[in-house]
């Protein structure tokens, strides 16, 4: 990745039934490993869900499997040309 560049990505989860309450999340891209990392973007509450009851009782935390897929990217000329910015 290059300073300027644009990255299209989308993020795919399979939620579980989860206790009942708002939730939300928090997308971010580090650098690095689970140990030693750089955050080099965050968006804090970038969406919220309010969840229902469900059918039978929840109870505890859970991890959540999810897929990361790059859909495409642009060198910082054709970024800066397609946002208007530079």
């Amino acid at each position: 990745m290059a300073p300027g560049d644009v990255y299209t990505v989308d993020f795919h989860l399979q939620l579980p039934e989860v206790y009942p309450g708002s939730f939300s999340f928090s997308p971010a891209i580090a650098d690095g490993t689970l140990i030693s990392y750089k955050t080099r973007d965050w968006i804090d509450n970038a969406i919220v869900v309010q969840v229902g009851h469900a059918q039978g009782p929840i109870y505890g935390y859970m991890h959540l499997p999810c897929r990361v897929e790059l859909n495409a990217t642009l060198g910082a000329e054709n970024a800066a040309a397609e946002t208007g910015i530079g």
